[in-house]
């Protein structure tokens, strides 16, 4: 007889999220800020995971009614900094207007250094 003890994820789920365990947000509220008739807004954003060793960037394209048009997120390894991870979403916020053939853009980065 073979016997395999796997992880009891249930229960590592249910401490992980017990009242007291859960990290209060902290964040500010952000008014989004539609870009001008006739034009698109980017919005783009990275995160380090040191203890992972990558990031990871996204990019979310909206008109000027605040409607979704289009979005992406992206993995990338062995990333030593938080500015070199700004600088990776923010090339790929330059180029993915372009790729899906849009044009008229206004820029909003989050940035935190």
């Amino acid at each position: 007889m073979i016997s395999i003890k796997t992880p009891n994820w249930v229960h590592e789920y249910q401490e992980a999220n017990k009242v007291g365990n859960q990290v209060p947000k902290t964040q500010p509220i952000i008014n989004w800020q539609p870009p001008p008739l006739g034009c698109f807004k980017i919005n783009f954003d990275a995160a380090v995971y040191k203890d992972l060793q990558c990031c990871g960037n996204g990019v979310v394209i909206r008109d000027h009614l605040g409607k979704f048009i289009v979005a992406l997120s992206e993995k990338f390894n062995n990333v030593g900094s938080m500015e070199y991870a700004e600088m990776l979403a923010a090339g790929k916020a330059v180029e993915f207007g372009p790729e899906m053939n849009l044009k008229d853009f206004v820029w909003k980065v989050m940035l935190k250094v």
